[in-house]
């Protein structure tokens, strides 16, 4: 599915205002597309299951975490990933999506609410801004570098 312009999405307290040119797509669909990341993280936080987002990052991937860490390869990322799954519940509360560029490479920022609640402890918030570089290739979409910031 070629990208063209920008794709928004906005969740916010159970409300949705959608501004793209597909349906969200399951996040296990052979046409998924960059814009559907948020879909994909909503269904790992609930089933606390890295492996559904780590699948849409390319082989030699790499995330740059705020920590200075740099995170490279799929099995790394998805281990980084289940750290926090291992520990505390996650809900994605709010957040913005805008995905721009065309069939073959994608650039997608996403601002986001998440509400963490350690297991046996209080639920914090945590604020953050992503940055992923996306390739369509033999593969499909896949995310290349992905770098976040909390705040």
């Amino acid at each position: 599915m070629a990208i063209a312009g920008f794709i928004t999405k906005t969740v916010s307290a159970g409300a949705v205002l959608v501004m793209a040119f597909a349906t969200p797509l399951a996040a296990d669909d052979a046409d998924f597309t960059p814009a559907d990341i948020e879909e994909a993280y909503k269904e790992a936080m609930a089933k606390s299951d890295a492996s559904i987002i780590a699948k849409h990052y390319a082989d030699d991937a790499v995330l740059f975490v705020p920590n200075g860490t740099k995170v490279s390869g799929r099995a790394a990322i998805e281990d980084e990933l289940a750290r926090g799954y291992d520990t505390s519940t996650r809900q994605l509360k709010e957040s913005t999506v805008k995905v721009t560029g065309d069939d073959q490479e994608a650039a997608l920022t996403w601002e986001w609410v998440l509400e963490i609640k350690p297991h046996g402890g209080r639920t914090e918030t945590l604020r953050g801004r992503s940055l992923h570089y996306w390739v369509n290739g033999d593969d499909g979409w896949q995310v290349v570098y992905d770098m976040y910031q909390t705040y």
